[in-house]
């Protein structure tokens, strides 16, 4: 039946020229930045910079060997380290893409050892050091579609086919990455397009969406502490949204719990996206339906989560 091909068209990545699978996921071979790319002028902050850059690097190289040999372990904790140690100090724009490189291994590591959310973790904080790395984008549009057809209660919280879309269409963006990294991300636009044509889309339930604000005020409410729209305006109706869906991410970045007056922020602009759980899947997720209004109730989050600051009685998107 078609949903079997369409699964059977996401999962199987195979060589013609070899027996064994090939993965669909990006290896330290399509990592973006490459040390003999990078230029340095003969000043003291840019050659302090490519050495310490020269210095990640090198660090890198043993770290893969570690991979090689199989101690994935030691290679995870080799890149913890790495990581914690930029969350101590400022990290410099030009920095920031080996840094992401560092989340890209991990993010590797997790998806070999069978860790799905922990790869997915990892992918998307490398989109937080540099938003536009191709390798994050396709790797996580690959693993969204796939998830998109797991009926596992447990995996209800991860986002489907409109994330896949959202991260593909972002890929085909970026200009940095290899030629293998560029036509999986066309491959991935082509099997969307074939489940979209074919209206495999309708056979499964919608877990995400992806709302494109171009203007605001758009016409969203949301509660300032746990995030669940409220009330929304015509258009935003059109666009597919519902009250009691749960806004979770603006672009790239992920919310926590009554944090999202103080990101958007950084978005009084236009043109940029926010993701959102579908109501259904939000209100098994968080324990609770639509019952706004009762002391302690899990959909506003009223009673549950401290509050560390003066919040609005509601939030204007």
């Amino acid at each position: 039946d078609k949903k079997a091909q369409v699964l059977g068209a996401v999962v199987e990545d195979v060589d013609s020229g070899s027996s064994e699978p090939k993965s669909p996921y990006m290896g330290p071979n399509d990592l973006p930045l490459k040390l003999k790319n990078v230029q340095v002028k003969q000043k003291p902050d840019e050659v302090k910079n490519h050495i310490a850059t020269k210095v990640l690097q090198s660090r890198m190289n043993k770290i893969r060997q570690l991979e090689d040999l199989g101690r994935y372990e030691d290679a995870l904790a080799c890149y913890e380290n790495i990581l914690e140690g930029s969350k101590k100090s400022w990290v410099r724009k030009e920095y920031r893409a080996l840094m992401s490189d560092v989340c890209i291994c991990a993010a590797g590591i997790h998806h070999r050892l069978g860790r799905l959310r922990l790869a997915i973790k990892y992918w998307e904080l490398a989109l937080t050091f540099f938003p536009m790395h191709t390798v994050g984008h396709v790797n996580l549009a690959n693993v969204y579609m796939n998830v998109s057809f797991i009926k596992d209660p447990r995996y209800q919280d991860i986002p489907d086919l409109a994330a896949s879309a959202w991260h593909t269409k972002k890929a085909l963006k970026c200009v940095v990455g290899s030629e293998r990294v560029r036509d999986r991300a066309k491959e991935l636009d082509r099997r969307l397009e074939w489940i979209r044509v074919n209206g495999i889309s309708k056979l499964i339930p919608t877990k995400s969406k992806i709302v494109h604000i171009d203007q605001r005020p758009y016409g969203i409410i949301a509660h300032p502490r746990s995030h669940r729209i409220l009330k929304l305006s015509e258009r935003a109706r059109g666009a597919g949204l519902e009250v009691g869906d749960w806004i979770v991410m603006v672009n790239t970045l992920r919310l926590e719990r009554g944090k999202l007056h103080r990101v958007l922020q950084q978005f009084n602009g236009s043109n940029w996206d926010l993701r959102v759980i579908a109501r259904d899947y939000a209100n098994n997720m968080m324990g609770g339906g639509y019952k706004p209004g009762k002391e302690h109730d899990r959909w506003t989050g009223e009673g549950l989560f401290p509050q560390e600051e003066a919040l609005p009685e509601e939030i204007l998107i």
